[in-house]
């Protein structure tokens, strides 16, 4: 197998993008939940420009970071 393949589909994996409904489906929230924490600034997303509408792209990694730190959270809120 070619090694060049492998690292390059390592890389994307790294910096895969994902759309809403992706990113929506990957952290098993519904779509409108997304765009709301969107709004509300609780997870990282990039708008695309020069689109009439608002889209929305998220990095993979980036959510499992935000997934990492609220897992480390106690359910009252305090680190333990």
């Amino acid at each position: 197998m070619n090694t060049n393949f492998i690292s390059q589909r390592k890389a994307d994996s790294v910096n895969e993008w994902l759309t809403a409904a992706e990113a929506a489906q990957y952290l098993r929230v519904a779509p409108l939940t997304l765009l709301q924490w969107v709004r509300e600034r609780k997870v990282p997303a990039y708008r695309l420009s020069g689109v009439r509408r608002c889209v929305w792209r998220f990095l993979r990694p980036e959510l499992d970071a935000m997934l990492d730190l609220s897992s480390a959270e106690r359910a009252d809120g305090k680190r333990g």
